[in-house]
């Protein structure tokens, strides 16, 4: 195997999005429909994100440093 079961079980008891799946479940009411709505929203915006990018070209050369680096006036 792997990975040792018991450290992938702990792992998984320790993930994240379980842990607030849980928190969302019992403190706020969330019921498993609308974590399951959520997710399917979160998926297919997450589809339309990579559709677009895979779709859009590439950006000029001249643009390939826009946005990543402040400008300072010196």
């Amino acid at each position: 195997m792997y990975r040792d079961q018991d450290k992938v079980s702990q792992a998984l008891a320790n993930d994240p999005i379980n842990r607030i799946q849980k928190v969302l479940q019992t403190q706020f009411e969330i019921t498993d429909g609308q974590l399951s709505t959520w997710r399917n929203n979160i998926v297919a915006e997450i589809n339309q994100a990579v559709i677009f990018a895979e779709e859009s070209s590439f950006p000029s050369p001249e643009d390939l440093y826009q946005g990543v680096f402040m400008k300072q006036d010196i």
